[in-house]
């Protein structure tokens, strides 16, 4: 995993600055406007959620580092203007925002996706957000009851029961790991007074009442686990997940054809081929087992003729084969 190779180098600059504290709430800040917008933030509305921040005491000194590699201010700008902007441009330059000039020139700003999801964690622990194990068991169980009596579904359904069991595995580690913590924090207590409140104060409202609950009740693994296991032994059949998988496979094409609409070839069709067909190269066994399977997809029909036509003469055109007076002269047809 490129975990360094992915995240920009000065992703993180901001919240190890002075300014980490201030950085921070404006980054939450703007993470929660993105959640309750559709659209991208306005840079006017970035800018407002600066001002928001620059008002608390100390703000304007400890943001100093926005600006540091900035030209200087000249005297006539409002320093907290010109604070505001810097920042704007510091977490662009450290890759928290990323922004979008618009047509009437206009700029917008969003935040990459690497930046929104470890938004959303740091919110989550910001506010001590309890690990989402509720339900998990049942809509799992639910899941695999579903694709049973509609098959068709397991293409779907089948990763998705895989994402739901895996989500619930690592809030039980993360539980686990915090029954852990808990069990030594009263170990190392020394008064009966202190392992008492450890024990029925701090423990109950930190992980039986936050979590550990209703895996305990309604959500018991014990209780959906034979319908599960029952599940899993029915699907796990060829005529169910063979089908599936091949679908699971061709989805994204389904996708994408779905929002490309007919697609017509380019100076390339039957009659294209056979009369540069003197140029044709042989194909290799790769061509032949790519074009096999594209012929084979049914999201692929209407260019299964000139597929077809390539396969029967165990021949494939290069695009430069083909003079770019045809290709114009293809393209000025009506």
């Amino acid at each position: 995993m490129m975990l360094l190779g992915t995240l920009p180098q000065s992703l993180f600059q901001p919240l190890a600055a002075p300014g980490a504290s201030v950085y921070a709430r404006l980054l939450l800040d703007i993470y929660r406007q993105t959640q309750a917008r559709p659209d991208p933030l306005s840079r006017e509305l970035i800018l407002s959620l600066i001002y928001q921040q620059l008002a608390e005491p100390q703000a304007l000194a400890l943001t100093d580092d926005a600006q540091s590699d900035e030209a200087t201010t000249p005297d006539q700008i409002d320093p907290l203007t010109a604070r505001a902007s810097a920042i704007v441009r510091y977490l662009d330059r450290c890759g928290w925002l990323k922004g979008e000039t618009l047509s009437d020139f206009s700029v917008h700003y969003i935040l990459p996706d690497y930046a929104f999801r470890l938004l959303r964690v740091l919110g989550e622990i910001a506010i001590n957000e309890p690990p989402a194990l509720a339900g998990l068991v049942f809509s799992t169980y639910a899941l695999l009851q579903r694709i049973l009596t509609e098959p068709d579904t397991a293409y779907v359904g089948i990763p998705q029961a895989h994402r739901q069991t895996q989500h619930l595995l690592n809030g039980l580690k993360e539980l686990q790991q915090n029954i852990g913590l808990h069990i030594n924090q009263i170990l190392a207590q020394s008064q009966a007074r202190d392992v008492l409140e450890q024990l029925f104060l701090r423990y109950r409202e930190e992980i039986v009442d936050r979590a550990y609950h209703q895996l305990r009740t309604t959500d018991h693994i014990s209780r959906f686990r034979p319908g599960v296991l029952s599940s899993v032994t029915q699907l796990a059949v060829p005529d169910i997940l063979k089908p599936a998988a091949q679908r699971f496979e061709q989805e994204p094409l389904f996708a994408l054809r779905k929002q490309l609409g007919e697609i017509t070839p380019l100076a390339m069709n039957e009659a294209t081929f056979t009369q540069h067909q003197r140029r044709a190269q042989p194909l290799t066994a790769n061509d032949r087992v790519g074009l096999t399977a594209l012929h084979a997809n049914a999201g692929l029909q209407d260019c299964a003729g000139v597929i077809g036509l390539l396969l029967a003469a165990d021949r494939k055109l290069e695009q430069e084969a083909v003079a770019p007076r045809s290709a114009i002269e293809w393209l000025n047809k009506p």
